[in-house]
């Protein structure tokens, strides 16, 4: 298990850690519209802030080695269901195609008067990672810490197959 902290993205002012890398994904926790290195300023109206929100999302997966296009799954904090639109356009924006769940969710006042606050789960690759190809598993992938051997023993569930 691995505790990210990023100067690029604003410290946590409570007993957290920014994100948790364990089992090859990274947890973030929820984090507002503030800039970092700033006094905890919050910018000015919901585009700002949500542009703000997602930059620093970007900058704790950078420093977990992860990133916006390895998201898994997106849940986004919002006092008032009538800022999603244009937060909506941001994230459209800045995620493209790539589409991860998500889940928004409005729950009333946030901490410091942001209108939003986002936690998120993304993948990352293991350190040195290895990728095989298991024999006989035309689809599957297996990203481990070690290269697999003919002596490793493997079974992939619902493949129906093991590897001697």
């Amino acid at each position: 298990m691995r505790f990210i902290e990023t100067p690029e993205a604003p410290l946590p002012a409570g007993h957290y850690s920014q994100a948790v890398v364990a089992n090859g994904f990274v947890f973030v926790s929820g984090l507002l519209p503030i800039v970092p290195n700033s006094n905890r300023r919050i910018p000015e109206g919901i585009r700002a802030q949500a542009e703000q929100t997602f930059a620093n999302l970007s900058a704790v997966l950078k420093g977990a080695e992860s990133g916006i296009e390895q998201l898994v799954s997106v849940q986004v904090f919002i006092p008032d269901i009538t800022v999603w639109g244009e937060i909506n356009e941001v994230y459209r924006g800045l995620l493209g195609e790539h589409k991860p769940a998500r889940t928004v969710v409005p729950c009333g006042s946030l901490r410091d008067g942001a209108l939003i606050e986002v936690n998120a789960v993304a993948v990352v690759a293991p350190r040195n990672a290895v990728s095989r190809t298991i024999e006989g598993a035309s689809q599957a992938r297996v990203d481990c810490e070690e290269p697999l051997t003919p002596a490793s023993s493997t079974t992939m569930s619902g493949m129906g197959r093991s590897s001697p």
